[in-house]
């Protein structure tokens, strides 16, 4: 009886721990699968952390920043500049600490105002801004970080593309009646708005022919038509034929729609390398030029 109660006893000790070696088994697998868990959240999290080059990204020196064009009455009409404005505060930074900002090739040092770095410099209204470098100097340790991540359209049309919407419009040896509408397209993203427009044709400082054109209409937010309605008379030289329009700052215009004269039918594009856009302020000095390659350039990219 007391060797049965034995073995009874030797199974049922068998069994528990049995169950426990279970239940110990289990507990590990568990165990195993949460450290497994964690590892594979840590590498997703220092994947994050790496740019598509691989290197880490470094934390931000920025607590905020901000660049914004002046106002309108910033312009300046005579320099064709328009006034940038530039604010920057470090996370962090010490005393005697220095920044600047890079934009395009040239470079401005900034005030510190308390806690802010902040500045206002002339720039072209006639290009974009793309790039807006900050560079903070401590001793000799620079830090530096972009404050754009767009491209600024610039204020001003730079772009500028005339052309005559009757592509069979044609000149011969007598007097032609002109009804046809002439568009201004810009390629630098900014709206025409032009007050007024005419077309001239021109022999050397010569002008042989001018007619103001009537605003017809406009196309979209990159275009503006007007109508070119006379009675046009041979012309005795070849001239080159140009339409000027004035904005609203008071810029004026110039773009080359090509030449025309006694041997020709129709008004025949500039060449390559040509100068067909001139923008002058109201003094007549020359604030602006592009070459076909310039229009076309951009033409192409659109």
């Amino acid at each position: 009886m007391d060797k049965k109660k034995l073995l009874l006893g030797g199974l049922a000790a068998a069994a528990a721990i049995e169950v426990v070696l279970i239940v110990v088994g289990i507990l590990m697998i568990c165990q195993l699968q949460q450290t497994r868990e964690l590892i594979q959240t840590g590498l997703a999290t220092q994947q994050t952390e790496f740019t598509d080059t691989g290197r880490q990204e470094a934390p931000s020196i920025l607590a905020g920043s901000s660049v914004a064009f002046g106002g309108k009455d910033t312009v300046s009409t005579e320099k064709g500049t328009i006034e940038l404005k530039v604010s920057a505060t470090p996370s962090e930074f010490k005393n005697g600490t220095k920044a600047k900002v890079k934009i395009g090739d040239k470079s401005y040092k900034l005030k510190q105002d308390d806690n802010r770095f902040s500045g206002t410099f002339p720039v072209s209204v006639f290009e974009p801004i793309d790039t807006a470098v900050l560079a903070l100097q401590d001793g000799d340790m620079t830090r530096s970080e972009e404050l754009l991540d767009y491209e600024m359209e610039p204020l001003c049309p730079s772009r500028i593309s005339w052309e005559i919407l009757n592509e069979g419009l044609q000149f011969n040896k007598s007097a032609v009646n002109i009804d046809t509408e002439l568009s201004a397209f810009d390629f630098s993203g900014t709206n025409p708005e032009f007050s007024s427009a005419w077309i001239l044709a021109r022999a050397g400082d010569k002008i042989l022919y001018k007619a103001a054109l009537e605003e017809y209409f406009a196309e979209d937010d990159t275009a503006q038509t007007f109508r070119w309605t006379d009675k046009v008379s041979p012309l005795k030289a070849d001239a080159d034929f140009y339409v000027e329009a004035k904005d609203k700052y008071g810029f004026i215009y110039r773009y080359k729609l090509g030449t025309l004269g006694k041997n020709r039918t129709a008004i025949e594009p500039a060449e390559p390398g040509e100068t067909v856009l001139e923008v002058e302020n109201s003094k007549g000095e020359t604030l602006l030029k592009r070459n076909v390659e310039d229009i076309q350039e951009v033409e192409d990219e659109i």
